[in-house]
């Protein structure tokens, strides 16, 4: 078990007047190795969670445990290793770029943890190159002098150089153009397979993870109200639309033909999948229309 949360509760400035509760009594497991799509509203509680995961945040109440580390039990230098394990990156990373060059700032967290300059050096083309940059051609660049995605990338790049196990982005799309977005959720799902990591990627676009991820959760409020496989997720429209997030078109779209009665496999999540599904229950549809036909013919 990579995670554990086990009524997690968190509130910002208790008893004060802006006491807010972000977090109530989360239950959460996630296995080594899976890739997990945590979405919800604006305020749903999803980036105050994964603070959480590698002790930025501490709970007001509840148990987080990591692999076999209990973090109400961490001691300080504990917590340097677990940063190493979870790689966090935040919302707009690239905002967060410092040095003069891609090399320096990939090479940031390594160095500090004490690394010769031969295994810092390793670990940066390794990290660019995992996340789909050519290093010979920019690791002496800028990176203020790169376009949006390829910042973002340098900035997973840093992470990926500490070499963590699990790897939480928050909102790693967010103001990027289409191409870019699409092209950097393919390299995570690309890394998360190379690199046999466990992911959660957090998100407010349902149509990111319809194909992304293996597991979806819902939060609203401070509480998980769904999760499962995303086509069972997906089939819950009123649930959803109900916390303002709406359903993929795709989803949508095979919801009213169920309730037309198309008997249309539930775990339906792509359009190429639920294009191949609809035109073969209408072929067979036509089929046995052609034979009532003909029978009643004769």
């Amino acid at each position: 078990m990579a995670l554990l949360l086990e009524d997690l509760s968190h509130v910002y400035m208790p008893g004060t007047p802006f006491e807010t509760k972000a977090l109530e009594g989360v239950n959460l497991k996630v296995a080594t190795g899976e890739m997990v799509a945590i979405i919800g509203p604006t305020g749903s509680g999803k980036s105050t969670l994964v603070q959480h995961l590698n002790g930025l945040l501490k709970p007001t109440s509840g148990r987080i445990q990591v692999d076999d580390l209990d973090l109400s039990q961490a001691r300080s230098e504990q917590f340097r290793a677990l940063r190493q394990k979870v790689g966090l990156v935040f919302q707009f990373p690239e905002e967060q770029l410092f040095e003069e060059t891609v090399f320096m700032d990939i090479a940031f967290g390594p160095r500090n943890l004490g690394l010769p300059e031969e295994k810092i050096a390793s670990r940066v083309r390794w990290a660019m190159e995992a996340v789909g940059l050519n290093y010979k051609e920019l690791h002496q660049r800028s990176p203020f002098h790169l376009s949006g995605g390829q910042m973002r990338r340098v900035a997973i790049a840093g992470v990926l150089a500490m070499h963590p196990q699990i790897l939480i982005l928050d909102e790693p799309t967010a103001g990027l153009d289409p191409q870019s977005r699409d092209s950097l959720l393919r390299q995570i799902r690309f890394l998360w397979k190379k690199l046999s990591l466990t992911v959660l990627l957090v998100t407010h676009h349902l149509s990111e993870v319809a194909v992304q991820a293996d597991r979806i959760i819902v939060m609203h409020q401070g509480r998980i109200i769904l999760d499962g496989k995303p086509g069972a997720v997906f089939q819950e429209v009123d649930i959803l639309r109900d916390i303002g997030l709406g359903v993929p078109l795709v989803s949508a779209i095979l919801s009213g033909l169920r309730e037309k009665g198309w008997p249309l496999p539930a775990n339906l999540v792509s359009v190429e999948e639920a294009a191949y599904q609809i035109a073969k229950i209408y072929r067979q549809n036509r089929s046995k229309a052609g034979l009532d036909r003909g029978v009643m013919s004769c």
